[in-house]
């Protein structure tokens, strides 16, 4: 009787120790993972750019600048699939900056110096067109820009509306270029591209026998280089 009592004494202990805490505790719960944050860079025009030194006169590097012509070229009044180009770099003047913005200055172009892939052609519009032997150059004096000076950072294209004068033929408009600059140090890079009837000025359209002609319309484009004094 005392063996089959100490048994089950056993038995009821280790029921009793299974009902009170036997049993698994549940795993916590993982720590929650913070979500990944990336790293962009700030973008282009950012006040993070390094402003430039927009201030000082920039002297025009004729070897390194162009200035050109282009425009449509047609036969027997039809439209070629081509076009006309000349260029020079005979191109002397200075380029202002004051505050961040143009100012007054002048850019001087020599049409003389014109040169196509065709010699007849350029004979033509020295001749008959531009009358270099009266007006040798073309000039451009800059007056300032249109709408909100360009914010000009260290080493960055910024585009602008670039006002000013224009003689051509010895005549005088006012015109506004599309235009766009880069500043790098003392080296100021200016493209400007402005498109005008040629007879706005004065000026008759080439036509070799009413074969071979040009549309009124000229494009005219300056890739200027320029270092500050």
């Amino acid at each position: 009787m005392k063996r089959i009592s100490l048994l089950l004494a056993g038995v009821l202990a280790l029921a009793l120790v299974a009902g009170c805490g036997g049993q698994a505790k549940p795993d916590a719960p993982a720590a929650a993972t913070p979500p990944k944050t990336e790293q962009t860079a700030p973008p282009a025009g950012t006040g993070s750019e390094k402003p430039a030194d927009a201030n000082g006169t920039f002297a025009i590097t004729a070897q390194e600048s162009v200035a050109s012509y282009a425009v449509k070229e047609k036969f027997l009044q039809q439209n070629l699939n081509g076009e006309a180009v000349g260029k020079t770099s005979v191109i002397n003047g200075t380029l202002v900056l004051t505050g961040g913005s143009f100012s007054t200055s002048k850019v001087t172009v020599d049409v003389s110096t014109l040169k196509s892939d065709k010699e007849k052609r350029d004979d033509v519009l020295k001749t008959r067109a531009l009358e270099t032997a009266k007006y040798p150059t073309a000039e451009f004096e800059v007056t300032g820009v249109e709408g909100p000076a360009p914010a000009f950072a260290e080493g960055r294209e910024t585009a602008f509306k670039l006002k000013g004068n224009l003689t051509v033929h010895g005549v005088t408009k006012p015109v506004i270029w599309e235009a766009a600059a880069t500043l790098t140090g003392t080296t100021l890079n200016l493209k400007a591209k402005i498109g005008f009837k040629m007879s706005e000025f004065a000026i008759e359209p080439p036509n070799v026998l009413n074969l071979i002609s040009v549309d009124d319309t000229v494009q005219l484009t300056v890739d200027l280089k320029a270092s500050k004094r």
